[in-house]
């Protein structure tokens, strides 16, 4: 097996010779613990270890490589911290915290989001050769996650323990979880967690079209087991997942690939599969309920189906107060203005106002796009963009860019893209 050393790749003075399988191993790890949140001990958690880990290695890096920061990065960087001010102000201002004790908007929300889009991917960066090894460690944390959540479907036990030690309940979940209503996995759960397994689903959808021989049936058979998780744990990254699923099929049957005769008998049995559980373990709830929640499915689209509850919500008119910002998620102000939009979008046009809503999103979407039009390999480009394009749609029901580890991901992917590009391009043309 080729071997790799930390010192080629991190410029460590010790020589600790490892090879390929093992590096993976090591950064699926680093990943996980710094997508969610573990506790340890105290004070300690896998995320702040993970993160002083990294900071070691890349500081380690960069005083030998010398990697810079992009224009754009950089003038998202700032921009970011620009709106954490102007946040703070609005908050300041409006008095949120004096009046309201629950509702008040975050400033900090702008500081993860620089974490998450900017400052993990640009310190992940140096660690991976390139995106097909990112795609794959972050493919494999996915896949843990997947099987920590149909254990806890098999065994209440195990998903009681999971749920107490390392699920964050608002007071709404306990319920559900001894019932078999829904499922966690290690810090997700709800859309959120269906989200963050979708995410997975495309770093899937990357790794399928570029690879060779037998490894597209065993991507196919990983696929169906994160799309038989999403079940359970939520619909939300089920349908993308599903949508997917179709179009990876769509397209394997116009380039007559046998692969789509797979996904038809993997198809099959899940559900068969789903069908021997539902109506044989004691923890999947009635059957009845299964048909009802089978049902909603079809009626998405419906008057009153998701979409129209999402349109039904109430959007506070344009005034003064919410051009500039209420300083507050939901709940009312003092001017009598009702809060109460589950989007990510309207909550932060209530929150920073239109002015700070607009600059918001263009300016992370205009990011992100500015670099996927910068890589030529054309399937990744493609898989970006449908990428940012479900987060563009996530956002309509919940504000999820600050809060799950999507833009991570999807930063890494663009980065380490570009930094492909950049490789391939003559020494004398590279900036």
């Amino acid at each position: 097996m080729e071997m790799i050393c930390i010192t080629d790749s991190l410029a460590v003075s010790t020589k600790i010779r490892i090879n390929r399988n093992q590096m993976d191993v090591l950064l699926t790890l680093l990943l996980f613990s710094i997508e969610f949140n573990v506790p340890v001990m105290g004070f300690f958690t896998m995320r702040k270890l993970g993160l002083a880990v990294l900071l070691i290695l890349y500081g380690l890096y960069c005083r030998s490589a010398g990697l810079k920061t992009d224009k754009n990065t950089a003038f998202l960087s700032v921009f970011c911290i620009g709106l954490f001010f102007y946040a703070s102000w609005i908050v300041e201002q409006s008095g949120a915290k004096d009046y309201a004790a629950q509702g008040v908007y975050s400033e900090n929300n702008m500081l993860v989001l620089l974490l998450y889009a900017v400052i993990f991917p640009m310190m992940l960066m140096p660690l991976f050769r390139d995106t097909l090894q990112f795609a794959k460690c972050q493919w494999h944390v996915t896949l843990i996650q997947s099987v920590i959540v149909l254990a806890g479907r098999l065994f209440l036990d195990f998903r009681m323990f999971i749920f107490m030690h390392f699920a964050y309940d608002d007071g709404r979940l306990e319920n559900g979880i001894r019932q078999g209503i829904r499922s966690v996995g290690i810090d997700i759960s709800g859309s959120a967690g269906s989200v963050v397994l979708f995410v997975g689903l495309m770093c899937a959808v990357y790794l399928f079209f570029h690879a060779k021989g037998g490894k597209k049936e065993q991507i196919l058979i990983e696929y169906f087991i994160v799309m038989v998780a999403l079940l359970f744990m939520g619909r939300l990254g089920l349908y993308f997942g599903l949508a997917g699923l179709a179009a990876v099929c769509w397209i394997c049957m116009i380039r007559k690939d046998a692969c789509f005769r797979i996904i038809f008998l993997l198809a099959i049995f899940s559900c068969a599969a789903i069908t021997v559980y539902v109506f044989l373990s004691e923890d999947s709830g009635n059957v009845q309920s299964w048909f009802h929640w089978i049902m909603e499915l079809t009626r998405l689209f419906d008057k009153q189906g998701t979409l129209a509850a999402i349109r039904g919500q109430n959007i506070p008119p344009l005034t003064i107060e919410t051009l500039f910002g209420t300083g507050m998620n939901y709940g009312v102000t003092p001017s009598g203005l009702v809060l109460n939009h589950d989007s990510g979008y309207v909550r932060m046009y209530t929150a920073i106002g239109l002015v700070g809503c607009v600059y918001y999103y263009s300016m992370i979407y205009g990011y992100y796009l500015a670099g996927i039009y910068k890589i030529k390999d054309r399937t990744g480009r493609r898989i970006y963009f449908c990428f940012l394009a479900a987060v563009v749609i996530f956002e309509l029901k919940e504000p999820f860019l600050a809060k799950t580890p999507l833009t991570i991901i999807l930063s890494c992917m663009i980065l380490l893209g570009l930094k492909e590009e950049q490789r391939k391009k003559p020494v004398s043309e590279r900036k």
